[in-house]
């Protein structure tokens, strides 16, 4: 009967110490949500734009004339786009991919991939001209829904040396920036996916744990 009671106790401490040493594992990859960062954005006019339906869910919103120029805000997912015409050619502004602080967009018809930060804007050339013809402002990042705010104005602002610096220097910043938060994203999935073999090995050894307990009362 000693026997048996020192087993349950040492059972019990075993068991103990391993929810434990669970609770340490999950506090340690707990990842919590960064809450929405807000940022200024020119032109930023709302408004229904035709929203139709793209590859995989995706949605593309078709811009009027008159929300091209006026500014036309919207918050979308990755794979969402925006579609305009400028010089009567459709362009397209897509959005690629997003961390918490910046954004991955692609501006087509020939493709030009920028990266745009919290409260930031880039500018593009798409007609030739050498006249900067559209204008992308991103608003906020919501990091629950994996939504950015963005906004797309028509411009007509033309392109000097001092505008093409001010771009490179933007992208520059951006661009190490969306590596840096992308890294830590991809080491807080690591982190989590560590944290399920954690939960799944110590599992396993509680149920060992008891079956050997139930052995033992049984054979006593």
């Amino acid at each position: 009967m000693l026997i048996k009671n020192n087993v349950l106790g040492f059972v019990g401490i075993l068991a103990i110490s391993l929810m434990l040493s669970l609770v340490a594992v999950a506090g340690y990859n707990l990842v919590f949500p960064a809450a929405d960062v807000d940022g200024g954005s020119p032109g930023g006019g709302g408004g229904g734009g035709g929203g139709g339906g793209g590859a995989g869910g995706a949605l593309s919103y078709t811009l009027t004339e008159a929300q091209f120029l006026n500014g036309y805000e919207k918050e979308i997912s990755v794979n969402d786009s925006f579609k305009m015409m400028v010089n009567s050619s459709y362009h397209t502004v897509s959005l690629m991919d997003l961390t918490n602080s910046t954004i991955k967009i692609n501006v087509s018809s020939e493709p030009q991939i920028a990266i745009v930060t919290v409260g930031d804007f880039r500018r593009f050339e798409v007609s030739g001209d050498n006249f900067y013809d559209v204008l992308v402002t991103l608003n906020s990042i919501n990091a629950t829904s994996l939504k950015a705010n963005v906004s797309v104005i028509s411009i007509a602002e033309e392109i000097t040396e001092e505008t093409i610096a001010e771009e490179e220097e933007k992208e520059g910043a951006s661009a190490g920036l969306y590596e840096e938060e992308s890294v830590e994203e991809d080491m807080q999935e690591a982190r989590g996916f560590n944290m399920k073999w954690w939960y799944w090995i110590i599992v396993g050894v509680i149920v060992l744990v008891i079956a050997g307990l139930i052995f033992l009362g049984r054979k006593k």
